[in-house]
């Protein structure tokens, strides 16, 4: 899979879920719901899958994961834009200020990107130790 093919599924994957979101059809992110947790699994699975079919470096692979895990915050970020529209919140989550908004929205994206990174290297590991044995 291709790095540009691995980051239009998870935007479309995000903005799917978003959208739901948005429509009311999902509850917030910080909810967990189990509609939230799906995407999130699907999402992880798909870099999973990403990596572990990569034959770039390492640190290739873990650096394209975390962008496609920052790809999918943002995504979720500028929906967040829309929810005074919609009246659904997209992070379900209220902050006192914009600042603080901010610093959390920077957070979200770091960890998320922290997050698919980690999973991406474990996968593109363990891909390699499989492909020894065979």
């Amino acid at each position: 899979m291709e790095f540009k093919t691995l980051c239009g599924i998870i935007a479309v994957l995000s903005i799917a879920e978003a959208l739901l979101i948005l429509a009311g059809f999902a509850e917030p992110l910080s909810t967990y719901s189990p509609i939230n947790v799906v995407f999130s699994l699907l999402g992880l699975l798909i870099v999973f899958y990403f990596a572990w079919a990569s034959r770039e470096a390492l640190i290739e692979t873990a650096k394209k994961s975390g962008i496609a895990g920052a790809l999918s915050t943002i995504v979720f970020i500028l929906a967040s834009f829309l929810s005074k529209a919609t009246g659904h919140p997209v992070f379900g989550i209220s902050t006192g200020s914009d600042l603080t908004l901010w610093i959390l929205f920077l957070v979200n994206i770091l960890v998320n990107a922290a997050i698919f990174a980690v999973v991406g290297s474990v996968s593109h590991l363990l891909s390699g130790k499989m492909r020894k044995k065979n």
